[in-house]
C-alpha cells in the first residue's frame, strides 16, 4: 500500500509532466499563430498594392486589360504563395492540437 506521501509525490510528478506537455503544445501553437499574423499582414499589403495598381491602370492609363500587366501578375503570384503558406501554418496548428488530443486520450487514468 502506498503511503500518503508517495501518492502526493506521484500526483505532483504527473501534474508537472502534464503541465510541461501542455506548455510545449501552447508554445508551438503560439509561434505558428504569430507567423499567421505576419502572413495575413503581408497578404493585406499585397492586396493593397494590387488594388492600387489596378486602380491606376483603369483610371490613369485607361487600360482595361489588367490581367496581362506584369506587376499585377507578380502581386497575384505573391498572394497565392502567401495564401498557401497561411494554409500550411493553419494545418500545422491543427496537427499539433490533434497530436496533443491523441496523447491525452491514450494516457491511462
Amino acid at each position: 500500500m502506498n503511503s500518503l506521501w508517495e501518492n502526493i509525490k506521484k500526483g505532483v510528478s504527473e501534474f508537472y509532466a502534464s503541465a510541461a506537455e501542455r506548455t510545449d503544445e501552447l508554445a508551438k501553437v503560439g509561434v505558428r499563430k504569430f507567423d499567421i499574423v505576419g502572413i495575413r499582414r503581408n497578404i493585406g499589403h499585397e492586396m493593397a498594392e494590387l488594388g492600387g495598381r489596378v486602380y491606376h491602370m483603369i483610371v490613369e492609363e485607361k487600360n482595361k486589360d489588367v490581367a496581362d500587366d506584369s506587376d499585377v501578375k507578380k502581386s497575384v503570384k505573391s498572394i497565392k504563395r502567401l495564401a498557401a503558406l497561411l494554409k500550411d501554418k493553419e494545418d500545422e496548428i491543427e496537427e499539433i492540437q490533434k497530436t496533443a488530443r491523441g496523447k491525452k486520450a491514450s494516457k491511462p487514468e
